[in-house]
């Protein structure tokens, strides 16, 4: 049959491997960012999205996300894919394949997924990362006719490979050092069998060039949209710095360790001037902080936004991980300095001066904290350097309908 592509609309189911809601975490941001940038360049939007227990979403989460107006139908399927000893130890013994990917496949989400293919015909069916990928082959049978495009948010291998290399030797070491050659096989196979990769990176698609992989290959940075105007930050006293992120996430749990053990303590003559302040989601953090430390925990906040913007200085203390840290991108963009590792910084194209520091050492990190304090900082130029460098290369719309023009492509128009 003819399609018109001007008469009919692109029509895309958006694959989740967790809620993307609220928007509070890196991935959460990524995702809401691509499907308004798409939603804004012409498409007609579904979600299907895998609820993990892990980031479990109540029914009031999901009518919250439909009434952003992002999407026209949201469905979920009920899962648990938490990692565990006797499920690795099953994997590793009675199984071939990736036991970081395998753990998110279930029957049940399986069965829901076909539900909804043979109820909705969908031009583009999106994958937001690789352990979406389990239910590629539902997909290439029930979605007739739909193209797999596969949004490449990291290179999970790299990620593992570097966990792995800032280990000590303990079983976890020996177990992940098989599990990381599967993962790469089962990657590098899966980028063979879409029919798009869109990376968030110039660096991501490059390292995957060097794998030779023949399918077509679209950078397309994470978007984010700018307020009219950067919040003044408030008089006080005290100069705030901010961490935000999930502390399940291990990078995340031991970059901020890092941060206290070899940055905070040693500045404990600063905490009359200096408070910093933690948001995100974690468990028990007692082996991590001590009372004397002054640390502000907030937990999860509704709007990540606000917390960034109050902040005088975010920091991305990240030794290990792969992708581009969401959060470096939402800090410029409301007017925040960051002070980053290399490796946080990894994959964008920033330099040292536009909206951003970066050192690898605590003695580094103790010295621009120092200068954050005693004003030896330009923060007006960073600001301006930073929010220009994020309406340069991260505007929403302009990634919308470069993504948008590439799946078209994809299907002829």
């Amino acid at each position: 049959m003819y399609r018109s592509a001007s008469l009919v609309a692109l029509r895309i189911l958006q694959f989740t491997h967790k809620f993307p809601y609220p928007f509070v975490d890196g991935a959460s941001l990524a995702v809401h960012a691509l499907a308004k940038g798409l939603k804004n360049a012409g498409a007609v939007l579904d979600l299907f999205s895998l609820n993990t227990s892990k980031h479990f979403a109540t029914s009031t989460a999901i009518d919250n996300l439909l009434g952003v107006g992002l999407y026209n139908t949201v469905t979920t399927a009920n899962m648990d894919a938490s990692e565990s000893v006797i499920g690795a130890i099953k994997n590793f013994c009675f199984s071939n394949q990736s036991y970081f990917i395998d753990r998110y496949w279930s029957l049940g989400a399986g069965q829901a997924l076909m539900d909804l293919l043979e109820e909705q015909a969908y031009d583009i069916v999106l994958m937001e990362g690789l352990y979406c990928t389990r239910y590629c082959d539902i997909v290439r049978k029930y979605a007739k006719g739909a193209r797999v495009v596969l949004r490449a948010h990291n290179i999970e291998y790299e990620l593992r490979r570097r966990q792995y290399e800032r280990l000590g030797f303990s079983f976890e070491k020996i177990f992940l050092k098989s599990a990381i050659k599967r993962l790469m096989r089962a990657e590098l196979m899966v980028f063979s069998q879409v029919d798009l990769i869109v990376t968030v990176s110039q660096r991501e698609a490059e390292i995957l060039g060097r794998k030779i992989i023949t399918t077509p290959i679209v950078v397309a940075p994470i978007g984010m949209e700018c307020p009219t105007t950067p919040k003044k930050k408030t008089g006080r006293e005290k100069k705030h710095i901010g961490f935000i992120g999930s502390l399940d996430w291990r990078p995340n749990r031991d970059g901020l360790q890092w941060f206290v053990d070899e940055v905070w303590r040693p500045l404990s003559r600063l905490h009359n001037v200096l408070e910093f302040f933690i948001a995100g989601s974690y468990g028990d953090l007692s082996s991590m902080f001590r009372e004397e430390d002054h640390i502000n925990l907030l937990g999860q906040v509704e709007d990540s936004r606000s917390f960034v913007e109050d902040m005088d200085m975010m920091i991305v203390p990240l030794w290990t991980g792969s992708g581009t840290r969401v959060k470096i991108i939402e800090s410029l963009c409301v007017g925040t300095p960051v002070l980053s590792t290399s490796l946080g910084a990894e994959g964008l194209n920033l330099h040292a001066g536009k909206g951003i520091m970066i050192s690898d050492s605590s003695i580094g990190w103790q010295s621009l904290c120092r200068d954050l304090v005693q004003g030896n900082v330009d923060i007006r130029k960073l600001v301006t350097a930073g929010r220009r460098y994020v309406e340069d290369y991260h505007d929403i719309n302009m990634i919308g309908r470069q993504v948008f023009g590439h799946m078209k492509l994809l299907l002829g128009d």
